[in-house]
């Protein structure tokens, strides 16, 4: 019988590398509830499947790959790294903008200072 490895048990520390992050963070998503682990004895363990998915949702880049001049990327430097998408700063801004004008546009433009100072009493 084969064992399915997306449902392998790997260890904190594997799944911190596969996931390039630090075991702590990892131990901090599975004390918090985020990501599902076992306990085995005194180690804690995640299904590989579980984790790929997880890290998929968390693909936010370490500050120290976003190129500053473009906002992109750099290209994955080993095979941990591979599940990460583009990451480009300038169309996310862009999508932004967008969506605060469309959000304008419905709500009409709202004097917060005014509505602050409603709620202040003066």
């Amino acid at each position: 019988m084969e064992i399915d490895t997306d449902d392998k048990l790997i260890s904190v520390r594997e799944a911190a590398k596969e996931c390039d992050r630090n075991p702590e963070t990892i131990r901090r998503w599975i004390w918090s509830g985020k990501l599902p682990a076992e306990k085995l004895g005194n180690q804690l363990f995640v299904k590989r499947s579980i984790l790929q998915n997880f890290c998929l949702g968390m693909m936010v880049p370490h500050q120290e790959e976003v190129d500053s001049s473009t906002g992109d990327t750099e290209q994955p430097k080993s095979d941990s790294q591979t599940i990460k998408q583009p990451f480009n700063r300038k169309e996310i801004i862009s999508k932004c903008l967008t969506l605060r004008e469309q959000i304008r546009e419905r709500a009409g433009h709202l004097d917060v200072e005014k509505y602050i100072g409603q709620l202040r009493g003066d």
